[in-house]
């Protein structure tokens, strides 16, 4: 799930919410609307991004984090590679170079010649120790 997910989420249930207190909606239906081109945070101006992350209760301290997550290269590039971005957009105010990787696209046409990933977790140092000592003694014991 994708940060702008996360937020479409998030206004969906704010707009239940004032719904059951009897509050007004209409910020909260106006930024429904705006979700619904996902390359929107790509549309608008800082100011107005801002606007819509405090009125999804987004915390003050994490304003300029969540706003970068929303509209960093790798969002671009995959809003792009999805068709929701087109560069010859006269809306779009932030644009990136796209870089187009040939393996990359190969790679997502064809499900087979994907690869997985592996992540390796370091032992503690003090597991290592124990298993250390503990082989020595398997030795020792032959």
């Amino acid at each position: 799930m994708t940060v702008f997910d996360e937020l479409k989420l998030m206004n969906y249930s704010i707009i239940d919410y004032l719904k059951t207190t009897g509050a007004s909606i209409g910020k909260n239906e106006l930024i429904k609307e705006i979700f619904k081109d996902e390359a929107c945070f790509f549309k608008m101006a800082k100011n107005e991004a801002f606007f819509v992350l405090k009125t999804l209760k987004v915390s003050d301290n994490m304003l300029e984090d969540t706003y970068m997550k929303l509209v960093n290269k790798q969002e671009y590039n995959r809003l792009f590679n999805a068709g929701k971005i087109n560069e010859d957009d006269e809306e779009l105010k932030i644009k990136y170079e796209i870089v187009k990787d040939e393996f990359a696209n190969d790679l997502s046409q064809n499900h087979m010649n994907i690869l997985p990933v592996v992540h390796y977790k370091e032992q503690s140092w003090y597991k290592k120790l124990f298993y250390t000592i503990k082989n020595l003694f398997k030795k020792n014991d032959k």
